[in-house]
C-alpha cells in the first residue's frame, strides 16, 4: 500500500495561522549573564601605582579567597585593577617584600 499523499506547505492558508506574542518571547523574570563578574581590586591599590607594585598584604588574602593568587605553578594570573586588565605575577618571596607584583597589560 502506498503512503498517503501530502499536500505542499504552500497550500496552507497564511492569514488563519495563530500570530506569536512578541511580549511571550521575554521570560518573566530578569536575565543576568551566566558569567561571573571579575572582581575589580581598586580598594586594595593607590591610584598611583606603577609597574612592579608589589601586592599589599591585605589584598593577598582575598586574592587566595577568590583563586586569583598567583603560586609557584600559576605564576601570572590575570586580574582587573580600576577596569584594566593587569597581571599578578608571582615572585620568588624574601622576608621583607610581597610574593605578588602587579603589572598592567
Amino acid at each position: 500500500m502506498a503512503p498517503p499523499h501530502y499536500w505542499p506547505a504552500e497550500n496552507v492558508n497564511q492569514s488563519n495561522l495563530p500570530m506569536f506574542d512578541q511580549d511571550l518571547a521575554e521570560p518573566p523574570y530578569p536575565t543576568y549573564p551566566t558569567y561571573p563578574v571579575p572582581f575589580d581590586f581598586e580598594d586594595y591599590v593607590p591610584p598611583n601605582w606603577e609597574d612592579g607594585f608589589p601586592a599589599p598584604q591585605d589584598m593577598i588574602p582575598k586574592m587566595q579567597l577568590l583563586r586569583t593568587c598567583p603560586n609557584p605553578i600559576q605564576n601570572n594570573i590575570p586580574i582587573y585593577i580600576r577596569g584594566q586588565l593587569c597581571l599578578a605575577v608571582f615572585v620568588m618571596p624574601d622576608a621583607y617584600s610581597s610574593y605578588v607584583r602587579l603589572y598592567r597589560q
